[in-house]
């Protein structure tokens, strides 16, 4: 049984026992319930919100909520269920809830007690949201499905913060979580001003690529990519780390990710080798013409000369 005092470690062995005696069990009340929303021929419910609720026990006398919803169709036209399998988690300073929603694979996600106390004041009660008798942690697993990890890092993180904790975005706002063996916790969720920063960074991120695509142009001429350039490579660690950030965020797995990455860097390095480029044309036109101001004969003359198409390698050719 769960007990109060409890350790992490301790808690994942005793969910994991419980998983492996009611998984079988879970998955059979699954599959009946599909059948059951299922409709002859090309009909479908017009319903969206038809759900089935059990309790099961385990032998470790933990008793376990098991909560199957149909929650309409998927665009390629498959009927979509969802499936919430929880247990509350009494602490010695509130009731945490802890979540087993894939009877296929196991992983525990503990949503604290002090979570669902930020998420009521930062999220359901600015919102006016009546739960209608569902429990907060529940309404927000139902509610967040589309939660996924973000490469958000706060500067002040240390290597241990950074090693074990991140942060996931739904469309609810954003979660501060910790991963550690097969538990995701839920430590709080973060009020809109925190959301509008990342969503400030996602267009930072985006901003700079666009830069990217610019000055791979084939109609770019050497002006207009002095002035990408300069924009870049006004701070290049800073630059560097947010196309970084880009690439965690558009990219799904580890190789992918390294890809673009590499596909980035040799972009930084033609782009700096082009800018050197230009300083050097642009000296030789001023020598050229050999005016004792600038204003003399006048910026654009100068700057007609240098505004043909570049010669040059595509910036994303590794």
């Amino acid at each position: 049984m769960f007990t109060p005092s409890m350790t992490e470690e301790e808690i994942q062995q005793a969910a994991y026992k419980d998983y492996l005696e009611i998984r079988t069990r879970v998955q059979i009340a699954f599959e009946r319930f599909v059948q059951s929303m299922r409709i002859s021929g090309k009909h479908k419910r017009a319903i969206h919100s038809l759900s089935e609720s059990h309790t099961l026990c385990t032998r470790a006398r933990n008793t376990w909520n098991v909560n199957f919803r149909y929650t309409g169709y998927t665009p390629d036209d498959k009927i979509n269920i969802v499936c919430y399998l929880y247990i509350p988690l009494r602490r010695e300073n509130g009731v945490d809830y802890l979540f087993m929603n894939d009877p296929k694979c196991f992983k525990v996600e503990r949503v604290s007690s002090h979570f669902l106390q930020r998420y009521k004041e930062r999220y359901l009660d600015p919102a006016g949201i009546d739960l209608k008798g569902v429990h907060p942690a529940i309404y927000f697993m139902q509610n967040n499905e589309d939660r996924r990890q973000t490469n958000y890092r706060p500067k002040n993180w240390t290597d241990e913060e950074l090693a074990e904790k991140c942060f996931i975005v739904s469309r609810q706002g954003l979660s501060l979580i910790k991963l550690r063996g097969k538990v995701i916790t839920y430590i709080t969720f973060l009020d809109q001003e925190n959301l509008s920063r990342y969503k400030a960074q996602v267009y930072e991120e985006e901003e700079y690529f666009n830069l990217l695509e610019k000055a791979a142009a084939d109609d770019i001429d050497l002006l207009g990519l002095q002035a990408i350039c300069k924009k870049l490579c006004m701070d290049i660690e800073h630059t560097k780390k947010v196309m970084e950030r880009f690439a965690w965020r558009v990219e799904g797995t580890k190789e992918r990710r390294e890809k673009l990455i590499h596909e980035l860097n040799n972009a930084w390095k033609t782009l700096l080798e082009q800018t050197a480029d230009f300083d050097d044309k642009w000296k030789e036109a001023l020598r050229k013409h050999e005016a004792r101001s600038f204003l003399d004969f006048g910026v654009e003359k100068i700057a007609d000369q240098l505004r043909a198409p570049l010669e040059r390698k595509d910036l994303f050719l590794p």
